[in-house]
């Protein structure tokens, strides 16, 4: 059933996604024969150059448009589907609410991550010859064998660590408004401005408790450095206190997506109001 909710969210969301992916890929083409003409040797006639000039500014809109459609999509089909007049629908169905918040944050996840790459892409089409951006997958590949020669298998983790965390670290935003909009739902009046005022005090708790954790993580690591020095796996050239460090940062990310979590979700099973 999960996968059915995933599907239903994605057919609900790509249709604007895929006219700001299509449109900005059409622009950064625009572009490209733009600056293929030579706009820049001032050479061209004026309305070409405004013409460009307006397609470049066009360009930076619609990927600026793209991530806050993003944002405002992710927000709104929380919000109207489980906490607005659909929400009556959505909890008829034999769902669980937790399949409802993994469901709309998977979805919300995967179009961050496409919008990222789009933008990416268009910018290479941009900025570098069709000859280059064809040879990029060598030259990633041959990045990576300088990466893997100079770092061994360190550079492996070390990619799979910035993923993780950053996913995490995803994740905990998405699943904030989430929690911000569910206890925003608790108030019987002014809730968008309840939900605003939630999302400001998570934020605010959650900036505290971070500070915490890593001044006591501080503490300790500087009450035991005898101790980790000690170990072969802290020598001077040993990457492992990195390893350790982003292995830190993901564990408290993942604390933090729980928190949300089921806080969200209790409010979606026990204290839910629809009226």
């Amino acid at each position: 059933m999960l996968r059915k909710l995933m599907k239903y969210e994605l057919k609900a969301t790509a249709r604007i996604f895929l006219l700001l992916y299509g449109t900005v890929l059409a622009l950064g083409l625009l572009n490209k024969l733009f600056f293929m003409m030579g706009i820049f040797g001032g050479n061209l006639p004026f309305p070409v150059e405004l013409t460009a000039g307006l397609t470049m500014m066009m360009y930076f809109f619609v990927i600026g448009a793209i991530f806050v459609m993003t944002l405002i999509i992710t927000i709104q089909r929380f919000y109207k589907n489980l906490l607005g007049d659909e929400g009556y629908l959505m909890f008829t169905l034999p769902v669980k609410p937790w399949q409802h918040i993994v469901s709309k944050m998977t979805v919300a996840i995967f179009w961050f991550i496409v919008s990222i790459f789009v933008t990416i892409f268009s910018g290479l089409m941009i900025g570098i010859s069709f000859e280059l951006l064809a040879e990029l997958p060598d030259i990633f590949s041959q990045i990576m064998g300088e990466f893997y020669e100079y770092f061994s298998f360190h550079w492996l983790f070390f990619f799979l660590e910035i993923l993780v965390l950053c996913l995490a670290g995803l994740c905990s935003q998405i699943l904030m408004i989430y929690a911000s909009m569910s206890a925003g739902h608790l108030f019987q009046k002014h809730r968008l401005i309840g939900s605003f005022a939630s999302f400001l005090g998570f934020n605010f708790v959650m900036q505290l408790a971070s500070g915490f954790f890593f001044v006591f993580l501080d503490v300790i690591g500087r009450k035991n450095w005898r101790l980790f020095h000690n170990l072969s796996l802290f020598e001077p050239d040993s990457l492992m206190p990195l390893h350790i460090g982003m292995l830190i940062l993901i564990i408290w990310s993942l604390i933090i997506c729980t928190v949300y979590f089921i806080f969200t979700n209790y409010i979606l099973n026990r204290k839910l109001n629809l009226e």
